[in-house]
């Protein structure tokens, strides 16, 4: 079989997949505290804005995260075609064995 130059075609699949991948509760997002410090600048503002129930549940939004290297990814479960992407610049990411701890 001989090819002709139009014949063939270059394809380039540009398939990505996560670095890691977990389904979450999506609670919302709020603005950090100045006036507090590390992860309570973030904690305080969510408990203000999403406070738990008598029954000690919290609503959110099922939702999968996903970490890829340039980006960090929000699915939800109910309408997977709507993703939100949040880019970044560098990330380092840290897995423990929770077993071991």
């Amino acid at each position: 079989m001989t090819y002709r130059k139009t014949d063939v075609k270059m394809v380039f699949v540009n398939e990505t997949h996560p670095l890691l991948a977990r389904r979450v509760l999506y609670i919302g997002s709020s603005v950090p505290r100045e006036t507090a410090t590390g992860l309570e600048a973030v904690q305080q503002p969510l408990r203000d804005r999403y406070p738990v129930n008598d029954e000690s549940n919290i609503e959110g939004i099922d939702s999968v995260i996903s970490v890829f290297d340039d980006s960090i990814q929000l699915k939800y479960v109910s309408d997977p075609d709507q993703v939100i992407h949040f880019p970044i610049t560098s990330l380092t990411l840290l897995l423990y064995d929770v077993s071991q701890l």
